[in-house]
């Protein structure tokens, strides 16, 4: 085993290691293993398993894991909207701060929308055929392009009236 020109100066001998008799013995150096103080290296002996007998033992770990499940128990996934969630964070405010939406909507639900961006925003209002739109230099989300973005969708999944900002009720989940 290679150790380093740092061993190997210190006293280290892996090249005194016989190939084909010293089959799993290690001579190692550095962190990860407590060496005796004074000493460049320690000669580890393990157990040496040829490929032959490597594939032997997978095979017999695999039949003796047929049929076992590894999850004991699924977590339920629940279903989110991501629009009406837009629609919740903006609320009645005329327009805000793309940023700002991204924290209101981690904040609602972190773990759906924790790796959310502004360019993750603008796919999902571009969905509906809306933008966010700018205010002094700072992309914003305007309440009236996420209304009409749920009427939108309102209109073509067939619910029987558009979907209003305030108490609002879903037509379609999205998953994503």
């Amino acid at each position: 085993m290679a150790l380093g020109d740092k061993a190997v100066n210190a006293g280290a001998a892996p090249h005194l290691l016989r190939q084909g008799l010293d089959k799993g013995t290690f001579v190692v150096a550095g962190d990860g293993i407590d060496i005796p103080a004074g000493e460049p290296s320690i000669t580890v002996r393990t157990q040496f398993i040829d490929t032959n007998a490597a594939k032997e033992i997978a095979d017999r770990a695999r039949q003796l894991r047929d049929g076992i499940a590894t999850v004991h128990q699924l977590e339920a996934v629940p279903d989110v909207d991501y629009l009406l969630d837009l629609a919740a964070v903006v609320g009645n405010d005329k327009r805000v701060r793309t940023t700002e939406v991204l924290h209101r909507l981690k904040t609602r639900n972190h773990a759906v929308y924790e790796h959310w961006t502004g360019a993750r925003l603008k796919a999902l209002l571009a969905e509906y055929g809306e933008e966010p739109g700018v205010l002094d230099g700072y992309p914003v989300v305007r309440q009236k392009s996420v209304q009409r973005a749920l009427e939108r969708r309102a209109g073509g999944m067939g619910c029987s009236a558009p979907v209003r900002l305030g108490p609002v009720r879903p037509c379609a989940v999205s998953r994503r």
